[in-house]
Formats: structure tokens, C-alpha cells, sequence
């Protein structure tokens, strides 16, 4: 896999093609945006709650898995990554109710980019 310098590398190469060919500075749009590329896959930023999908996969910094989170708010008003709930019947006159649920923490969840970061290092 390419490394971030050989990727910046790469993005400053053509940059200074592009310029001296076609006269583009790197203010440009198309620098702009593969530049942003990079950083994203090297440098993934967390994720706040209001970023979060249904069935979207995250990367979970804190127990290092992935998995698909299902964003939603308890019913104790907990931000959640993870929720389900149901209700049973106890064998007594009425049902009751069950959630189960990982409340969101900031700085923990992140791109599953950010386990790359993690490749080959499964003993540490």
C-alpha cells in the first residue's frame, strides 16, 4: 500500500505538470480535492453523532472492531451507536420492556479507514 508521503509525492508531481503545462495553480479545484482524498485515508477524523448512519460501519477505536452502528437516541435520552430494544412477557399480567444500547463517546468512533492504522500490529 502507498504511503502518504509517496501519495503527496505523487499530487505535487502532477501539480507542478499541471502548472507549467496548463498554467493551474494549486488553489485549484482538482488539487483541492484529491489532496482532501489523502488526507481522509491517512488522517480519518472521528465521527460526531449527527455523522452517524443506519447500517453504516465504523471503526471502534477504543475495542478496535468494525462493525454496522445503528444511531439512535435511548429512551433515557442516551446518544447511542448500537440500540436494540423489545418487549416480553415475564409470565406475569403485563409485558416488559428491554433495551440494550452503546452510548456514542466523542473521539472513538472513526472512517474504517483509521483501522489500517492497525495493519500487522494485532500482538500490541
Amino acid at each position: 500500500m502507498l504511503t502518504k508521503e509517496e501519495c503527496l509525492e505523487a499530487l505535487n508531481a502532477l501539480d507542478d505538470l499541471a502548472n507549467f503545462t496548463f498554467n493551474i495553480n494549486r488553489e485549484g479545484k482538482y488539487y483541492k480535492t484529491i489532496y482532501q482524498l489523502i488526507k481522509e485515508h491517512f488522517d480519518p477524523q472521528p465521527y460526531t453523532f449527527r455523522e452517524l448512519n443506519k447500517e453504516m460501519w465504523v471503526w471502534d477505536d477504543k475495542e478496535k472492531v468494525c462493525f454496522q452502528c445503528n444511531p439512535m437516541i435511548s429512551t433515557d435520552m442516551a446518544q447511542c451507536v448500537t440500540y436494540m430494544s423489545y418487549w416480553y412477557n415475564d409470565g406475569e399480567d403485563y409485558d416488559k420492556f428491554h433495551e440494550e444500547y452503546d452510548e456514542f463517546e466523542e473521539n472513538r468512533f472513526y472512517p474504517l479507514t483509521k483501522a489500517l492504522q492497525y495493519q500487522g500490529k494485532e500482538d500490541e
